[in-house]
């Protein structure tokens, strides 16, 4: 699809898909630039992966390890089990949250025999859930457990009472993309997380509720991230034509960085120009029920910028060494 689309002369390709690995190298080959607009969070695709023609305007995977591990750290859990697909992005998270945990609390560590890699289409997670009550670890990562396994693995963990017996923490349920088809009576107590995009929307973003209702209105339904990290792609793809002033993708590349767009939830964030990554950010709190909304949602949530979590140009410059 995406040979066929180049064949045709596009200028630019948007990507809503998860296929990120695929499409950044054959916009590489084929000097395309791609943006990655939805999914593809993980944070080799702006590092040792990165080139001239990527962009990302989603969040790297950093701007949720950080703040979220800061935040479980409070809590100062010394003995950890771990629970994940056997997927890219759960064995980049698992082993980067543990290390910055491990940096604010030199006691943490993984109890012997409980990290658990389950095989993607894994729909019964007793075992699983048999196996780390029976390790009695002072907390639960599970941010492995995506997509709609993540629901099945939270309506079992309840009816073995799991969360009630063992603090747990994931670093994205409050994504809505994670979240939806929690009802009000599934949700944990206690479970901290982030997401790119909350609900109930910030007070003090009255664009963000306007972004909600003109979409809810339009669609019938409530967006979820993908929606708005999509808008905010489209506008950044005319911010960047109309400043390169002609339809180009080399000019389109060389507009494209650095430059700043509005995003209605989150506010301005900038595609930095030596990786092509945008200072998506996310709020750190627990996941609660939104019953403005009639969804989950976060409380306690604080918005965290992504700056002093994403790479510096030397530590760029380093990665991609190792790589080319």
């Amino acid at each position: 699809m995406f040979r066929e689309l180049a064949a045709k002369g596009v200028s630019v390709i948007l990507g809503n898909t998860d296929n990120a690995d695929a499409a950044t190298a054959l916009a590489k080959e084929l000097k395309i630039p791609y943006i990655a607009a939805a999914l593809g969070y993980s944070r080799d695709l702006t590092e040792e992966k990165g080139h001239r023609y990527f962009f990302r305007l989603i969040a790297n995977a950093r701007a949720y390890y950080g703040p979220f591990a800061e935040r479980v750290a409070q809590d100062k859990h010394d003995r950890w089990c771990t629970i994940g697909l056997d997927i890219s992005y759960a064995h980049d998270m698992t082993p980067n949250v543990l290390k910055l945990l491990k940096a604010q609390n030199p006691a943490t560590t993984v109890v012997d025999g409980c990290q658990f890699w389950v095989p993607f289409e894994t729909t019964d997670f007793s075992p699983y859930i048999t196996a780390i009550l029976g390790k009695q670890p002072d907390a639960l990562l599970f941010g492995g457990v995506v997509g709609p396994a993540l629901i099945s693995f939270i309506n079992q963990a309840n009816s073995f009472g799991l969360f009630k017996t063992i603090p747990s923490v994931h670093p994205a349920l409050g994504w809505p993309g994670n979240n939806e088809g929690l009802r009000e009576e599934d949700i944990p107590g206690n479970i901290v997380t982030a997401g790119d995009f909350i609900y109930p929307p910030p007070a003090d973003r009255p664009s963000a509720k306007a972004f909600i209702d003109t979409y809810k209105a339009r669609w019938g339904t409530l967006p979820w991230s993908e929606a708005l990290r999509s808008y905010v792609a489209v506008k950044f793809v005319k911010a960047a034509f109309e400043k390169a002033g002609r339809i180009d993708r080399e000019a389109f590349v060389d507009a494209a960085e650095g430059l700043t767009v509005d995003d209605p939830v989150q506010g301005p964030i900038t595609v930095r120009a030596f990786d092509h990554q945008a200072t998506v950010s996310v709020w750190v709190g627990r996941l609660t029920w939104d019953a403005k909304d009639g969804r989950p949602g976060l409380t306690d949530a604080q918005f965290v910028p992504s700056a002093a979590y994403l790479p510096t140009p030397q530590d760029i410059a380093a990665l991609r060494a190792k790589t080319n």
